[in-house]
């Protein structure tokens, strides 16, 4: 799983379009996570200047990127966690799958060798 993030900032208003295509890998799925941030930033310091604004609350905006980001890794975290126990839980299926085929293949096999064997002696016990 990858993750890729990109940032874009527009330089004029007006609605905008995000397409998200799958076409050179078809076979697979995809998971795509998507956070907007739109509007105004909390950066913009409306109706107050540097001068108003303590120094508590500039570090509380300082930190707000900061407190996205971990927001954003967390949920990538949850995602790929939920992604390798589907995995997981894949690779245990085919796992008991395999398991119960071979045994019924040795039991088989088994089964036709006694049975071969029986007929073997068999027929020669008759001459």
């Amino acid at each position: 799983m990858t993750r890729d993030q990109f940032e874009f900032k527009p330089q004029l208003l007006g609605q905008y379009q995000i397409c998200f295509s799958n076409e050179y890998s078809a076979l697979t799925s995809k998971v795509v996570s998507l956070h907007i941030y739109a509007g105004a930033n909390l950066q913009v310091k409306e109706g107050a200047n540097e001068d108003q604004m303590t120094a508590v609350y500039q570090t509380v905006l300082d930190m707000v990127p900061e407190i996205n980001y971990i927001n954003d890794a967390q949920e990538y975290f949850k995602i790929r966690d939920e992604r390798h126990l589907q995995t997981i839980a894949s690779t245990k299926a085919r796992l008991l799958a395999t398991t119960v085929i071979k045994c019924i293949v040795i039991i088989s096999t088994s089964a036709i060798g006694i049975l071969l064997l029986k007929q073997l002696l068999e027929q020669k016990s008759r001459r």
